[in-house]
């Protein structure tokens, strides 16, 4: 790690305002693996955010038609199938923070704002155990089509002029890595959650044990859509200046950490382009084959054992792959 510290005149940190930033180490982009970006820490709040700062103009172009999927599958077989069912268990997760918080019961209607929504999977299984849903997605994201009885906006969270105190739960499902300015993103989470509602977040790790063994390697780094990273210190300070009492956290990802070990291992090896099994697993990939698949598949199956292992120890020691927290506004 080197030590050398920059005087940041024309961006200070969101959350301190300091100007001072240490170099972590730089890694390639996240689709390519051309382009450099850097890691810097803020010397006296430790918040790590990537450079150089995208104006929202550049940043647009990494979040082309390949990243989103088709708007109605991102995976390929199986894989897609698995994300349903992990939105099931997600979503009992959401609702039993909110009814033990709030006393809602299944059928009361609590209002839920999905920020980052994707398809809308999540919000379709929680309109159907009766909440009212609405979901806000990037102005790039493809149309999705029709969803009875769900409200889908496009754009930025602060255009939307929601009314204050007018959710009981919001859903920053790895959402809050990828802003140009999280403090502003949870002040107006605050804002419009009543108090006594619940925020629920996940973010990757920069405090795990995956982050710090594969590093510039690292799966979730996605630079440069991921602006910001966090570990559990930053995540609280964080929420805790919003207005957020933290009542829930975890580092247990099933979803997220297996994987992110897997991809990172392949990242780490030479001659291999970045990511290429995630890529192949995704719905849109013009130079993807049925054959380079099942090789790419068949190498992770024999890493799959010391992923699982790292999933449960690290979980276990609060060092996962993945940030999980749940939070009260006060």
């Amino acid at each position: 790690m080197r030590s050398d510290v920059e005087d940041r005149d024309k961006v200070s940190c969101c959350f301190c305002r300091g100007r001072f930033f240490n170099l972590l180490f730089s890694a390639f982009d996240f689709d390519k693996g051309k382009e450099v970006f850097h890691l810097k820490k803020c010397v006296q709040c430790h918040l790590v955010r990537t450079e150089p700062i995208l104006s929202q103009d550049q940043v647009q172009k990494y979040y082309s038609l390949p990243y989103y999927g088709t708007g109605k599958e991102k995976f390929k077989g199986l894989a897609e199938t698995i994300t349903y069912w992990l939105n099931y268990r997600r979503a009992g997760s959401v609702l039993s923070h909110l009814e033990s918080k709030q006393g809602f019961s299944v059928g009361t209607s609590p209002r839920i704002l999905d920020i980052g929504c994707g398809r809308g999977n999540l919000l379709r299984i929680l309109k159907d155990k009766g909440c009212e849903c609405y979901g806000l997605e990037r102005v790039e994201f493809p149309d999705i089509g029709p969803s009875k009885g769900i409200h889908f906006l496009k754009g930025n969270l602060n255009e939307q002029l929601f009314e204050e105190s007018s959710f009981d739960e919001v859903i920053l499902w790895h959402v809050l890595e990828h802003t140009d300015n999280p403090m502003a993103i949870l002040k107006e989470t605050a804002r419009i959650i009543r108090p006594g509602g619940i925020v629920a977040m996940a973010v990757p790790n920069f405090g795990s044990f995956q982050a710090k063994l594969f590093q510039s390697a690292w799966f979730h780094l996605d630079l440069p859509r991921h602006t910001y990273h966090f570990d559990p210190n930053t995540l609280s300070q964080c929420l805790n200046r919003s207005g957020f009492k933290l009542i829930g956290k975890n580092t247990f990802s099933i979803e997220q950490n297996p994987f992110g070990f897997i991809q990172s291992f392949f990242n780490k090896l030479p001659f291999t382009r970045p990511n290429r099994f995630y890529a192949l697993l995704k719905k849109i990939d013009g130079s993807s084959s049925l054959f380079s698949l099942l090789v790419w598949a068949g190498g992770a199956a024999l890493i799959l054992p010391f992923a699982l292992l790292e999933y449960l120890v690290s979980g276990i020691l609060g060092k996962g792959a993945t940030l999980c927290v749940y939070a009260e506004k006060q």
